[in-house]
C-alpha cells in the first residue's frame, strides 16, 4: 500500500467501520426467513454475518438460520455482523486491525464479554487487539480472573492472562491494591509475580 493509499484509508476508516455496523443491522433485522437449502452460493456472506459468530455451531437441524442467542441484544448483534462483514472486505492485516479496533470500541461498552469470546475465539493471530480491554481487564478483576482460572480459551488463554497482567501491573499501587482485594488467592499469586518480575 502506498502512502497516498494508506492516508486515504485511515480518513475513510471512520465511514467504513460506521457503514459496516449500519450495514449489519441492516441485514439483522430486515433479513427474510431463508431455508438453507434454498440459498446459493452469492448468498453465502450474508447468511454467514446474519447466523453470527459460533453459530455453525448452534445450526438448527430445520436449515434455517439460528436465532440471536437468548443472553445478547440486539447491539450485540449488530457488532458481530459488522465483524463478520469484514472479512469480505479483502483488507490486508493493518488495515483490519483498524477496523476491528473501531468496532470493538464500541461493541465492549455493549457487551465486553461478547466481544472478548470473539477476539479470542475468531482470530488466533491477532491478540493485540486485546489491548482494547484494558479497562474492562482492570474495572472487573474478579471475572477476569475467573475467565483465565477456567482457560476458557484453551492454551489461548495463556495470552489472555499475559495482556491481563500487564494491564494489572500498569496500575499504581493504590489502584493495584483495590484489584488485589477483589481476586482470590490465585489471583493475587499471579499479579505478585508479575509485579516482581517486574
Amino acid at each position: 500500500m502506498t502512502a497516498m493509499d494508506s492516508t486515504k484509508f485511515r480518513k475513510a476508516l471512520p465511514w467504513i467501520a460506521t457503514h459496516a455496523v449500519a450495514l449489519a443491522a441492516g441485514i439483522w433485522f430486515f433479513r427474510p426467513d431463508v431455508e438453507a437449502s434454498t440459498m446459493g452460493k452469492a448468498d453465502a456472506p450474508a447468511a454467514i454475518a446474519s447466523a453470527g459468530a459460533g453459530d455453525a455451531d448452534r445450526a438448527k437441524v430445520s436449515g434455517k438460520a439460528p436465532a440471536r442467542p437468548a443472553h445478547e441484544g440486539p447491539q450485540a448483534s449488530v457488532h458481530r455482523l459488522a465483524w463478520k462483514a469484514l472479512a469480505y472486505e479483502g483488507l490486508d492485516r493493518p488495515e483490519r486491525l483498524k477496523a476491528s479496533t473501531e468496532i470493538l470500541k464500541q461493541w465492549i461498552k455493549e457487551d465486553w464479554e461478547a466481544a472478548l469470546d470473539t477476539v479470542m475465539k475468531e482470530t488466533p493471530d491477532d491478540y493485540e487487539l486485546l489491548v482494547n480491554f484494558q479497562d474492562v481487564f482492570r474495572r472487573e478483576p474478579a471475572v477476569m480472573w475467573s475467565i483465565i482460572e477456567s482457560k476458557r480459551y484453551g492454551v489461548s488463554t495463556v495470552s489472555l492472562k499475559g495482556r491481563w497482567l500487564v494491564a494489572i501491573r500498569g496500575l499504581d499501587e493504590a489502584k493495584r491494591g483495590e484489584v488485589m482485594d477483589a481476586l482470590p488467592e490465585s489471583g493475587r499469586k499471579a499479579v505478585e509475580e508479575k509485579v516482581k518480575d517486574g
